[in-house]
Protein backbone atom coordinates (compact mmCIF):
# COMPACT_ATOMS: atom_id res chain seq x y z
CA UNK A 1 0.00 0.00 0.00
CA UNK A 2 2.81 2.60 0.68
CA UNK A 3 4.42 1.86 -2.29
CA UNK A 4 0.70 2.61 -4.11
CA UNK A 5 0.79 5.63 -2.54
CA UNK A 6 4.12 6.88 -3.04
CA UNK A 7 3.32 6.38 -7.10
CA UNK A 8 0.72 8.19 -7.02
CA UNK A 9 2.37 11.01 -5.01
CA UNK A 10 5.01 10.93 -7.36
CA UNK A 11 2.26 10.39 -10.67
CA UNK A 12 0.57 14.03 -8.78
CA UNK A 13 3.83 15.52 -8.60
CA UNK A 14 4.57 14.77 -12.05
CA UNK A 15 1.21 16.22 -12.99
CA UNK A 16 1.36 19.35 -11.30
CA UNK A 17 4.65 19.78 -13.08
CA UNK A 18 3.44 19.32 -16.30
CA UNK A 19 0.29 21.68 -15.76
CA UNK A 20 2.66 24.51 -14.29
CA UNK A 21 5.49 23.56 -17.15
CA UNK A 22 2.07 23.96 -20.17
CA UNK A 23 0.81 27.09 -18.29
CA UNK A 24 4.06 28.98 -18.12
CA UNK A 25 4.44 28.19 -22.07
CA UNK A 26 1.17 29.56 -22.44
CA UNK A 27 1.75 32.70 -20.55
CA UNK A 28 5.40 33.08 -22.08
CA UNK A 29 3.35 32.60 -25.58
CA UNK A 30 0.82 35.27 -24.41
CA UNK A 31 3.51 37.67 -23.24
CA UNK A 32 5.36 37.34 -26.58
CA UNK A 33 1.84 38.05 -28.51
CA UNK A 34 1.10 41.08 -26.44
CA UNK A 35 4.60 42.38 -26.87
CA UNK A 36 4.02 41.60 -30.24
CA UNK A 37 0.74 43.68 -30.40
CA UNK A 38 2.38 46.38 -28.34
CA UNK A 39 4.70 47.12 -30.82
CA UNK A 40 2.53 47.25 -33.52
CA UNK A 41 0.18 49.71 -32.22
CA UNK A 42 2.60 52.09 -31.53
CA UNK A 43 3.89 52.10 -34.72
CA UNK A 44 0.50 52.82 -35.93
CA UNK A 45 -0.12 55.57 -33.41
CA UNK A 46 3.11 57.22 -34.91
CA UNK A 47 1.81 57.02 -38.01
CA UNK A 48 -1.24 58.78 -36.53
CA UNK A 49 0.35 61.78 -35.19
CA UNK A 50 2.80 62.28 -37.53
CA UNK A 51 0.59 64.49 -39.49
CA UNK A 52 1.63 68.14 -40.90
CA UNK A 53 -0.25 71.03 -41.15
CA UNK A 54 -0.83 73.31 -44.54
CA UNK A 55 -2.21 76.03 -45.97
CA UNK A 56 -3.34 75.94 -49.59
CA UNK A 57 -4.43 78.97 -51.84
CA UNK A 58 -5.46 80.20 -54.65
CA UNK A 59 -6.79 78.22 -57.68
CA UNK A 60 -8.60 75.36 -55.91
CA UNK A 61 -11.75 74.35 -54.90
CA UNK A 62 -11.44 74.79 -51.06
CA UNK A 63 -8.97 77.12 -49.93
CA UNK A 64 -7.83 76.34 -46.14
CA UNK A 65 -5.73 74.72 -43.85
CA UNK A 66 -5.18 70.88 -43.69
CA UNK A 67 -3.86 68.38 -41.73
CA UNK A 68 -2.22 65.98 -44.25
CA UNK A 69 0.73 63.11 -43.33
CA UNK A 70 4.41 63.48 -43.74
CA UNK A 71 5.91 63.03 -46.99
CA UNK A 72 2.74 64.00 -48.57
CA UNK A 73 2.79 66.13 -52.01
CA UNK A 74 1.51 69.14 -53.24
CA UNK A 75 -1.03 66.87 -55.39
CA UNK A 76 -1.81 65.77 -51.77
CA UNK A 77 -2.74 68.95 -50.79
CA UNK A 78 -4.36 69.99 -53.99
CA UNK A 79 -6.80 66.97 -53.34
CA UNK A 80 -7.43 67.73 -49.85
CA UNK A 81 -8.96 70.87 -50.95
CA UNK A 82 -10.97 69.90 -53.24
CA UNK A 83 -8.98 69.70 -56.55
CA UNK A 84 -7.91 72.23 -59.06
CA UNK A 85 -10.22 75.08 -59.73
CA UNK A 86 -11.28 75.26 -63.09
CA UNK A 87 -9.13 78.08 -63.78
CA UNK A 88 -6.02 76.65 -62.04
CA UNK A 89 -2.81 76.87 -63.79
CA UNK A 90 -1.72 72.81 -63.07
CA UNK A 91 1.88 73.30 -65.21
CA UNK A 92 2.55 76.77 -62.45
CA UNK A 93 3.49 74.42 -59.48
CA UNK A 94 5.60 70.92 -59.11
CA UNK A 95 2.93 68.63 -58.08
CA UNK A 96 5.20 66.00 -57.08
CA UNK A 97 7.02 68.06 -54.51
CA UNK A 98 7.25 66.65 -51.21
CA UNK A 99 5.82 69.25 -48.57
CA UNK A 100 6.76 70.66 -44.92
CA UNK A 101 4.84 71.21 -41.92
CA UNK A 102 3.45 74.78 -41.91
CA UNK A 103 3.76 75.66 -45.75
CA UNK A 104 1.97 77.67 -47.66
CA UNK A 105 1.31 76.70 -51.06
CA UNK A 106 -0.21 78.81 -53.70
CA UNK A 107 -2.23 77.74 -56.88
CA UNK A 108 -1.78 80.12 -59.59
CA UNK A 109 -4.48 80.68 -61.75
CA UNK A 110 -3.88 80.19 -65.56
CA UNK A 111 -2.21 83.23 -67.07
CA UNK A 112 -0.73 84.03 -63.63
CA UNK A 113 3.26 84.07 -63.35
CA UNK A 114 3.83 81.34 -61.20
CA UNK A 115 6.32 83.47 -58.18
CA UNK A 116 5.64 80.80 -55.55
CA UNK A 117 8.79 78.98 -55.37
CA UNK A 118 9.00 75.52 -54.12
CA UNK A 119 10.37 76.06 -50.62
CA UNK A 120 6.89 78.16 -50.22
CA UNK A 121 8.35 81.33 -50.55
CA UNK A 122 6.66 84.57 -52.61
CA UNK A 123 9.02 85.96 -55.37
CA UNK A 124 8.84 89.49 -54.81
CA UNK A 125 10.20 89.96 -58.54
CA UNK A 126 7.03 88.19 -60.02
CA UNK A 127 4.20 88.64 -57.45
CA UNK A 128 1.10 90.49 -58.38
CA UNK A 129 -0.25 92.34 -56.03
CA UNK A 130 -3.02 90.19 -54.73
CA UNK A 131 -0.08 87.81 -54.43
CA UNK A 132 1.97 90.12 -52.30
CA UNK A 133 -1.22 90.86 -49.71
CA UNK A 134 -0.91 87.44 -48.75
CA UNK A 135 2.47 88.43 -47.22
CA UNK A 136 2.59 89.67 -43.20
CA UNK A 137 2.12 92.90 -42.95
CA UNK A 138 1.53 93.82 -46.77
CA UNK A 139 -1.39 95.74 -47.51
CA UNK A 140 -3.07 96.91 -50.94
CA UNK A 141 -0.79 99.91 -50.39
CA UNK A 142 2.12 98.36 -49.71
CA UNK A 143 1.36 95.46 -52.45
CA UNK A 144 1.10 98.37 -54.99
CA UNK A 145 4.73 100.24 -53.26
CA UNK A 146 6.61 97.09 -54.18
CA UNK A 147 4.99 96.66 -57.56
CA UNK A 148 5.83 100.36 -58.97
CA UNK A 149 9.27 100.20 -57.10
CA UNK A 150 10.16 96.84 -59.67
CA UNK A 151 8.76 98.97 -62.30
CA UNK A 152 11.28 102.14 -61.85
CA UNK A 153 14.00 100.36 -60.67
CA UNK A 154 14.06 96.97 -61.81
CA UNK A 155 14.23 93.50 -60.06
CA UNK A 156 15.18 93.41 -56.30
CA UNK A 157 18.89 91.83 -56.04
CA UNK A 158 18.67 90.72 -52.32
CA UNK A 159 15.39 90.01 -49.91
CA UNK A 160 16.50 92.91 -48.04
CA UNK A 161 16.59 95.07 -51.13
CA UNK A 162 12.71 95.46 -50.02
CA UNK A 163 13.64 97.96 -47.16
CA UNK A 164 14.19 100.38 -49.78
CA UNK A 165 10.54 101.12 -50.45
CA UNK A 166 9.04 103.46 -48.00
CA UNK A 167 7.23 102.20 -44.66
CA UNK A 168 9.39 98.60 -44.83
CA UNK A 169 12.06 98.55 -42.24
CA UNK A 170 13.92 96.54 -40.37
CA UNK A 171 11.24 95.59 -38.04
CA UNK A 172 8.85 94.69 -40.90
CA UNK A 173 12.07 93.21 -43.22
CA UNK A 174 12.71 90.64 -40.05
CA UNK A 175 8.68 89.25 -40.16
CA UNK A 176 8.93 88.70 -44.21
CA UNK A 177 12.38 87.65 -44.70
CA UNK A 178 11.03 84.28 -43.91
CA UNK A 179 8.30 84.55 -46.80
CA UNK A 180 10.26 86.19 -49.69
CA UNK A 181 12.85 85.24 -51.80
CA UNK A 182 14.10 86.58 -54.99
CA UNK A 183 14.86 83.93 -57.04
Amino acid sequence: MKNIMKSINILVIAVIFIVVGFIGSYIEKLDTEFTSAKKSSIEISDKIYDNITVHIKGAVANPNVYSLNDGDRVIDAVNAAGGFALDANKDGVNLARIINDGEEIFIPKKGQNFTVTPSGKININTADERLLKTLPNIDKEMSKKIIEYRETYGSFTKTSDIKKIKGIGSKTYSVLKDYITVE
